[in-house]
């Protein structure tokens, strides 16, 4: 739910195979009906930053006002499990955009940790150039373009504590 009282959902396919019938969908505040004139599919939205579409995200992480993150599977790549297919990005479901968040791509299997410790997001992800927690300032814009902690195995949960 957000600020407005709207509550969001996302869909996709059966494991994800139907990326043309995914997005998100909203129950207005003070409505138990889904809102008609609202679809937000991101396989038909552009990437800003990126210049393609994305087929689905599998985790994410509402931070207000509008605002989640995720990693979204480039439309472009072939499928595989250990692929760097998947671009973290800044999704806007207010405005319905999309955009892409400086930090390196990750596969599959390093999409599924993405949380707010103080003015950071942090995505776990597995990526070229290491595997463990990268950051994104909010405050800032700043990616780590390196693991600011490290993991041995897949960075697959995370929770943060204040």
């Amino acid at each position: 739910m957000d600020e407005r009282g709207d509550i969001y959902f996302y869909s996709a396919g059966n494991n994800f195979n139907v990326a043309n019938k995914e997005g998100f969908l909203r129950i207005r505040k003070g409505s138990d009906q889904w809102d008609a004139d609202y679809l937000f599919n991101l396989s038909k939205t552009t990437i800003k930053g990126i210049g393609k579409t994305g087929q689905y995200m599998i985790k994410s992480y509402y931070a207000g006002n509008g605002i989640v993150y995720s990693c979204v599977k480039v439309t472009d790549t072939e499928f595989g499990i250990l692929k760097k297919d998947f671009q973290p990005v800044k999704i806007d479901i207010w405005n319905k955009t999309i955009e892409k968040l400086d930090l390196p791509m990750t596969d599959s299997n390093g999409s599924f940790a993405i949380t707010r410790y103080k003015d950071f997001i942090v995505f776990g992800m597995t990526c070229n150039n290491g595997t463990g927690y990268y950051t994104y300032n909010t405050k800032t814009g700043e990616c780590s373009q390196t693991p600011v902690v490290t993991a041995v195995g897949v960075p697959s949960s995370l929770v943060a504590f204040e």
